[in-house]
């Protein structure tokens, strides 16, 4: 039977009553009521199996498969049986607001008003210990399918995402009933969580912006001319007070007005970690950034969070990450960067997707050939404006059949963006666009790594304007790394390879790991948080699904099923 709130302030009393009266026949009531409580619970159980909706206090009960399973393992008896792993739960569930996650998505004001219920009774209530006993085995599921998955399914805002975190486990009905009865439910729910530094960095930021949210975040600066150094302005004072919030600078000062050396070296503190440029000076980039709210803060940091679960989990020993928001491309040996350098990544129109694969081989002194795509859009209409483009970016033509083709003999009005039967390509040299070295890991998206001739543009601190594929500073470098000690390939031999301008393929001796990642807060060591710019505005959806009702992810549903709680 389906519980209300009304029915079941009156079962409470009811039973209440029956145990007074009962009186010295204690013994044997308790047996009847345990038996009622598994009869409880077993109609419940049903009514979950056959797809009705069930609800304890408001909360849905979302399991409809591993629930069932763990009560029928049991042959429909409590399994909340030690008061002590009941309260592992509530704490748990209380503190999962540190990881960036809801408690209520777990039923926490529900388990809670039934637990001050039982406890006000000091007696068993058949109907009230059974529900709060199928309420907690729920809440202890969604947390650990959200900490194990995440709570937002990657696949549905990501296109392509292969980062899927494997079910290794036996029956999954039997793990939780283990976990239940071994008393280890805080231990597990902790081993659950990412369990690596950058993790519990980004948790200490979370907490920190919400300490300065409790107590009244910060005042908006208005708008108005440049600010340095030297300059004299009421609006100083409230840059001064606003980059105290956030520890750039003390608060208090003899002169507040007055833009000083230490409000300018403040200011550059604050633009390094909003990865603006660090000149001091307080100009509309940085004013917006000083003006961002903290509750968005908090949601960019919750997003990362989130983002975190889904792929920083049993990471290998060695392998290679893009940091598509950061601009950069880093190389992990045991969990440490070991090598770092400055990327160009795709532009918001031809955004670099998230995934994960492997380098197999480099190319040296490769050949180019044009996309189709980026063939018909961009190189098309430049063929019939000027017939000598070919000629003067030294791209060749050939068509269908891999035969060059005189550009001259070619009528380029009489074909449109979808119907152009030739292929752009270019052969390796200077001009080229992938360099003097591409590095291949296979992917539906056609994504890889290169050199390029714009080495000019890492200096840039804005680097997304490539077509999708990642352009790698110190290119020379990164294929020693790949290449490793063995492999019988030195600086000088590779130089010397590249120089001869023969196209020349080497496989790597161990296929490198590489995951194209997305993240826009970044927690350093030294205690820095760096906001980047959500430059693909990815932040918004996985905010949006962290407020979402409950539900299962797609990809997962052979292993649980579940009611959406919407």
């Amino acid at each position: 039977m389906v519980t209300n709130p009304s029915k079941l302030q009156a079962r409470i009393m009811n039973s209440f009553l029956v145990l007074m009266i009962l009186g010295g026949l204690i013994p044997v009531a308790a047996a009847a009521l345990n038996e009622l409580t598994s009869e409880i619970i077993r109609d419940k159980i049903e009514q979950i199996r056959f797809f009705e909706e069930v609800r304890l206090g408001d909360g849905l009960i979302a399991s409809t498969d591993v629930l069932p399973e763990i009560y029928e393992l049991q042959n429909f008896q409590p399994v909340w049986t030690d008061g002590s792993v009941i309260r592992q739960l509530l704490d748990a569930v209380r503190k999962i607001r540190d990881d960036g996650l809801n408690p209520e998505d777990y039923h926490l004001n529900d388990l809670l008003q039934y637990h001050h219920s039982i406890q006000a009774i000091g007696q068993d209530d058949p109907w009230l210990s059974a529900d709060f006993d199928i309420l907690l085995t729920d809440s202890l599921i969604r947390l650990l399918y959200h900490l194990y998955f995440g709570k937002v399914d990657p696949t549905t805002l990501n296109p392509g995402w292969n980062l899927l975190r494997p079910f290794n486990y036996r029956n999954p009905a039997r793990v939780v009933l283990e976990i239940i009865q071994s008393g280890s439910v805080e231990s597990t729910i902790e081993s659950l969580k990412p369990q690596y530094p950058a993790y519990r960095r980004l948790r200490a930021a979370l907490a920190k912006y919400r300490l300065i949210q409790s107590t009244g975040g910060w005042i908006p600066i208005s708008s108005g001319p440049v600010l340095r150094q030297g300059d004299r302005d009421p609006r100083v004072a409230l840059i001064r007070k606003r980059l105290a919030r956030t520890d750039e600078i003390a608060a208090e000062n003899d002169d507040p007005e007055f833009f000083d050396e230490a409000l300018s070296q403040a200011v550059q503190r604050f633009q390094i970690r909003e990865e603006i440029d660090p000149d001091g000076a307080v100009d509309r980039p940085t004013l917006i950034e000083l003006n961002y709210p903290v509750d968005g803060r908090i949601d960019q940091i919750r997003a990362n969070l989130e983002r975190m679960r889904w792929f920083l989990h049993d990471l290998p020993d060695q392998f290679v990450v893009v940091d598509i928001a950061g601009f950069s491309i880093d190389y992990y040996k045991k969990n440490r960067i070991t090598w770092t350098a400055r990327a160009q990544v795709g532009d918001p129109f031809t955004q670099t997707p998230c995934f994960k694969a492997e380098i197999k081989y480099m190319v040296l002194n490769p050949t180019w050939m044009v996309p189709p795509g980026m063939a018909s859009r961009e190189y098309l209409p430049k063929l019939r404006e000027n017939p000598d483009f070919l000629k003067q970016t030294d791209l060749k033509i050939i068509d269908r059949k891999g035969k060059f083709v005189d550009p001259d003999k070619i009528k380029w009005d009489a074909y449109s963006k979808g119907a152009f039967p030739y292929k752009l390509f270019q052969e390796p040299g200077p001009t080229n666009p992938l360099g003097r070295i591409k590095f291949i890991c296979p992917n539906p998206f056609y994504i890889y790594l290169h050199d390029t001739p714009e080495t000019e543009r890492f200096a840039e601190e804005w680097r997304a304007f490539s077509a999708g594929c990642i352009r790698v500073q110190r290119p020379s470098e990164f294929a020693m790394l790949l290449l490793g000690d063995q492999s019988g390939w030195d600086f000088g031999k590779l130089t010397r390879t590249i120089a001869s301008g023969q196209t020349r393929t080497i496989f790597l001796p161990l296929k490198i790991p590489v995951m194209f990642l997305y993240v826009t807060v970044l927690a350093e060591q030294n205690g820095m948080i760096f906001f980047r710019d959500d430059i693909y505005g990815r932040d918004e959806a996985v905010i949006k699904g962290l407020e979402a009702p409950f539900e299962f992810k797609n990809v997962d549903s052979r292993i649980f099923k579940w009611r959406s709680s919407k």
